[in-house]
């Protein structure tokens, strides 16, 4: 990708790439008015041209945001969202057959928008906690709040009620993009 620089007789400076882009073109055209000139033309046609490229490669590279670097996200859609839990009325109630509670409804609002089928690990805070960090669950919920020890060891959440938050694996980026925005829906 070599750039075709020139200028015309208006004194404007411009630049061409052309991109080879599968069976056809990309052209990017731009031109660089008069009024930026305290540099030499030459100067500043040069360091225009140096940037175009690197925006352009941003923006061609950047699109895959937010990153799964465990590829958590795509294996819980893939497999099943483990999520651990530990009764803790009303957040997650845990009866002789089923489960219900906040954190509960949320969680299934989350997966069924997402494709997921959930798998729950019932336990205590500090064997889940354990877990999380061996990257056994990709969630933990059970009323926990943002000023809990167990923020300190492993990711946390937005509050989704201003208190209480879900626990993540610490580095997890998409997992946690798409969980927050269950998570900011207003609630009744």
């Amino acid at each position: 990708m070599d750039p075709v620089m020139y200028r015309p007789r208006g004194g404007e400076l411009s630049c061409t790439f052309r991109l080879p882009a599968g069976p056809s073109t990309l052209v990017l055209h731009a031109k660089i008015p008069r009024s930026f000139t305290r540099l030499s033309a030459n100067d500043l046609l040069m360091r225009f041209c140096f940037v175009l490229p690197l925006l352009v490669l941003l923006l061609i590279f950047g699109c895959d945001i937010p990153r799964d670097p465990a590829g958590s996200f795509a294996r819980a859609q893939r497999e099943a969202l483990r999520v651990g839990i530990t009764d803790n009325p009303p957040f997650v109630i845990i009866s002789d057959d089923d489960l219900h509670g906040t954190e509960i409804t949320i969680v299934e609002e989350f997966a069924g928008a997402n494709g997921m089928d959930i798998r729950y690990v019932m336990g205590s805070e500090s064997s889940l906690v354990r877990q999380l960090e061996r990257r056994e669950l990709d969630v933990v919920i059970g009323g926990l709040e943002k000023t809990s020890v167990w923020t300190r060891e492993v990711g946390a959440s937005v509050p989704y009620d201003g208190r209480h938050v879900f626990l993540i694996p610490r580095g997890e980026n998409k997992l946690l993009y798409h969980l927050e925005s269950t998570l900011r829906k207003p609630r009744s």
